[in-house]
């Protein structure tokens, strides 16, 4: 496996495995990304310029993609934004069909981020999801604070490289 920038020839493959893990939030009774008019708020432009701006970071084995991500140096959401050397990570989604995959994605984007000389790796959470925000504390993301993004609320979250 191999954490790398996204390629333009990646971008099928990136869009689905958000929209197969909306339809995931679906099938599980989830109201996230599936409920805040997700494609509406990044069609498939956000993520082709965030490619090609070298911010969609994949992980993958060969050619097919198992993680997604799109990282940021400075996050509007983040009252401190800008505070501190960090990475935003926004748009994590996995492979459905790969559980415990997102491990593997955050460790390599912690020792990425490290290497880049980022003291910090930043995310959210959506506020209702006690389980991903139980997920995210069990991988040392502390609480920071409160985001709005449209109909999305979200947890602000940090980890201390």
């Amino acid at each position: 496996m191999e954490l790398k920038k996204a390629e333009i020839k990646d971008m099928d493959a990136f869009c689905e495995i958000i929209d197969r893990r909306i339809h995931w939030m679906d099938d599980v009774g989830l109201k996230q990304w599936n409920y805040t008019g997700y494609w509406d708020r990044y069609p498939r432009e956000y993520y082709r310029k965030n490619i090609e701006q070298g911010r969609a970071i994949v992980l993958a084995e060969g050619e097919r993609l198992l993680a997604v991500g799109v990282i940021y140096e400075e996050d509007v959401r983040w009252v401190n934004s800008g505070d501190l050397p960090a990475y935003y990570l926004h748009h994590f989604a996995t492979d459905v069909d790969e559980p415990g995959i997102g491990a593997v994605y955050l460790e390599q984007l912690e020792d990425y981020s490290r290497r880049m000389g980022k003291c910090r790796l930043r995310l959210d959470c959506a506020v209702d999801n006690p389980r991903l925000n139980r997920y995210y504390e069990e991988k040392g993301y502390t609480i920071c604070g409160s985001c709005k993004d449209g109909l999305y609320e979200g947890i602000t979250r940090e980890k201390k490289l």
